[in-house]
């Protein structure tokens, strides 16, 4: 048994030789807050300073309220926010969701003198 725990021990130490923790925190990049509403619920986008194109969404939680509104998935919700906040359209099969339950889409915008 002290055996398999020392293996663990440095198979554990080996992994972590190649750790960058530049990798895990990159919100650094994220700015240009905007807070908006939607069904009664609020959403915070914002913009990655790097590529314009890309937005991330992240919901108020409400106090943890679950007979709070909407009856709609996050994810409608989500795409709906973004273009009502940035006046974009979220480009198709764009969205997705990481496990913190923070939403990732890119837009695509058109200028107004052209329409």
């Amino acid at each position: 048994m002290k055996k398999m725990a020392l293996l663990a021990v440095l198979l554990g130490a080996a992994g972590c030789a190649d750790y960058d923790p530049n990798l895990l925190f990159t919100d650094k990049t994220w700015g240009n807050d905007v807070q908006t509403t939607y069904m009664g619920r609020s959403w915070q986008i914002s913009h990655n300073s790097e590529d314009l194109n890309s937005i991330r969404a992240i919901q108020d939680n409400n106090n943890l309220n679950p007979f709070g509104r909407p009856a709609m998935r996050k994810s409608i919700q989500a795409t709906r926010a973004i273009e009502q906040s940035t006046g974009c359209k979220v480009v198709r099969n764009s969205l997705y969701k990481n496990v913190s339950d923070v939403f990732y889409a890119d837009v695509a915008c058109t200028n107004k003198s052209e329409g």
